[in-house]
């Protein structure tokens, strides 16, 4: 029997106590969750990593969230 993955997801935001508090919320369900502080750290992981979903804020610096 093939074991299934669990969906990652990639929480996207420049402020550490926002990322903190989704880590917080998804962390109890089966997810593997990780962390871009700015839209072009979320472009790299998307590349790496493939993520299953992306949560990602609209004001960041470096790359805002529309612009990734």
């Amino acid at each position: 029997m093939k074991t299934q993955e669990k969906p990652v997801i990639l929480i996207t935001d420049d402020e550490a106590p926002e990322r903190y508090a989704f880590r917080r919320a998804l962390e109890k369900e089966a997810y593997t969750l990780l962390e871009a502080e700015n839209g072009r750290q979320a472009l790299d992981i998307v590349r790496d990593r493939r993520p299953d979903l992306v949560l990602c804020d609209i004001n960041m610096p470096v790359m805002d969230g529309l612009g990734a």
